[in-house]
């Protein structure tokens, strides 16, 4: 049951701070998250919209799929780090939320696999 109760930590923790972020309150504290992978994956877009409408080649195709693939990456684990993004935007020193958010990480991965197993883990 302690492991359940960790990941409703976890989930509620970044619950909040995914709401912090997605009302405009994290931009304003200057709290945002400023990942550089964003700005890149915007780039290539951009310069694979500009080859233009012809046919695709196939490197054309594996560089459109790469680049959404990416930009589907970079929004999910925004999603699922963004409680440590926030108190590490806040100043707080990285070992320390390493420590505090590490221990939650592992928990529900455990919580996860016992779920998806079927096993009772208390």
């Amino acid at each position: 049951m302690m492991i359940r109760s960790l990941t409703i930590i976890l989930v509620m923790s970044n619950a909040a701070a995914n709401f912090l972020y997605s009302a405009g309150v994290a931009q304003v504290w200057g709290m945002g998250p400023e990942t550089g992978i964003d700005r890149e994956v915007s780039r290539g877009q951009d310069a694979a919209e500009a080859i233009g409408s012809g046919p695709l080649g196939l490197i054309d195709a594996i560089g459109g799929a790469t680049l959404a693939a990416v930009d589907a990456l970079t929004g999910f684990f925004s999603i699922i780090f963004a409680a440590p993004t926030l108190v590490l935007n806040m100043g707080v020193p990285e070992f320390i939320v390493i420590f505090a958010f590490a221990p939650l990480y592992i928990a529900a991965a455990f919580d996860l696999i016992s779920v998806l197993r079927g096993m009772q883990i208390s």
